[in-house]
């Protein structure tokens, strides 16, 4: 058409201009993703593959990636967001997970908790009987560990304060530490952990009086 319009203006003459040309035609700024998944058979082998040991196996099997894994197939879970819960979140009775924060990892930084990808996301999901099931059998082996253990049940997260705390308490530089947690500056190590344990205020006071001894 807009080429019988080009010939109508120019060759011909019977048009001043083309008035196609005025026209702007939206560009299709939709693409259509080519989606990948499993279907409901090779979902079923990879949690069954997932929960089995293998001898020699370049993976070795776990329980903590069968309950992820299990609960991202069952639920439509983000990744970030399935990282980010706590039992809190959890209401077995129910049947329900509240999805209200996401566990961001940043290439510049270390692994931090955010709102969810839009207002949207922040919603209840439903678990179906099985995957209920699954996680109390879970938490009941997270309890029972942890009371084998004698430590308080808390969440994988626990782990990272618990090294960053460590690392305060036996002396490590303070800036050592905010670099090793990639945290955006020494200030957010500081508010995050100085005041979490005793320890680093007696040991900074010792440290005081000894060198007022000197």
């Amino acid at each position: 058409m807009s080429t019988a319009m080009d010939d109508a203006v120019h060759e011909f003459k019977i048009l001043r201009e083309n008035p196609l040309q005025r026209i702007k035609i939206p560009k299709d700024t939709q693409k259509t993703d080519k989606i990948s998944y499993l279907t409901r058979e090779q979902l079923e082998q990879f949690l069954n593959t997932v929960k089995t040991p293998v001898k020699h196996a370049k993976y070795q099997a776990s329980i903590q990636n069968y309950v992820l894994f299990y609960l991202l197939g069952r639920t439509g879970l983000r990744i970030g967001e399935a990282l980010a819960l706590t039992w809190d979140d959890v209401d077995l009775e129910a049947k329900t997970i509240s999805v209200s924060k996401t566990l961001v990892y940043s290439l510049n930084s270390a692994p931090y908790l955010s709102t969810p990808k839009s207002k949207n996301s922040v919603r209840i999901v439903k678990l179906d009987d099985a995957t209920a099931k699954l996680m109390k059998r879970h938490r009941i082996n997270q309890k029972e560990v942890c009371k084998r253990a004698g430590v308080p049940v808390l969440s994988p997260h626990a782990l990272r304060h618990s090294h960053a705390v460590h690392l305060l308490e036996s002396g490590v530089n303070i800036k050592y530490v905010s670099e090793r947690l990639g945290h955006a500056s020494v200030k957010v190590t500081a508010d995050t952990y100085l005041h979490v344990t005793k320890k680093i205020e007696d040991d900074a006071l010792n440290l005081y009086e000894r060198y007022l001894k000197l």
